[in-house]
């Protein structure tokens, strides 16, 4: 294992990170005493949904130690481009799911959970929904930006499937299950010059 990872790749077990990205598991990243700033970016995939969210905000602040600070750059030629450490975090959206419900939209919930939401009510679709995709917490826009504050990135970024700000992390590799998902980029803004560098 590198003592310098540049790219950090945090998902459920089971889940195989693209080439090139360091799996590492939520339990042991503090016990591998990473050097602070020492990554370029790191995705977070659906963890968000299997942890309680005092243990999220632990993880996000030691991703916010470990991942270079980041934020948007003016160019020579007056355009802003995004520059440093990223962290991306995709996970199911709590708030797609209930309008699905509201709406009895069972197209949703068949695409989601494929043949199981053929023959159920949208309330049981929901339920089932909440077993498999946020097993122990859901999260909405604001609960999910709340969570990202609470651990001290102060920039953040509500994205899209496929549409990060760090070219890498748009590749095809990375959020497979767009359809029911949130996709946060969050960043920790330099302090310094030092930090920007």
């Amino acid at each position: 294992m590198p003592t310098q990872p540049t790219r950090l790749f945090l998902a459920p077990l089971g889940v195989e990170p693209p080439a090139g990205w360091l799996s590492v598991s939520a339990g042991t990243l503090r016990g591998m005493h990473l050097p602070s700033g020492s990554a370029d970016a790191a995705y977070v995939e659906d963890l968000p949904s299997i942890m309680r969210e005092s243990e999220l905000v632990v993880l996000l602040e030691e991703l916010n130690r470990i991942v270079k600070p980041g934020g948007w750059r003016d160019s020579a030629d007056g355009t802003n481009t995004f520059v440093g450490g990223l962290i991306r975090i995709a996970t199911p959206d709590i708030a797609t799911a209930t309008r699905a419900y509201i709406d009895a939209d069972m197209t949703y919930f068949k695409l989601a959970l494929g043949a199981g939401a053929d023959e159920v009510t949208p309330g049981a679709a929901l339920a089932m929904w909440l077993s498999r995709y946020a097993p122990v917490r859901a999260y909405d826009h604001g609960s999910m930006t709340g969570a990202i504050r609470r651990a001290g990135l102060n920039g953040v970024y509500r994205s899209a499937r496929h549409k990060s700000l760090v070219p890498d992390l748009r590749d095809q590799a990375f959020d497979g299950q767009g359809e029911h998902r949130l996709y946060f980029e969050c960043w920790r803004e330099a302090t310094s010059e030092k930090e920007a560098a």
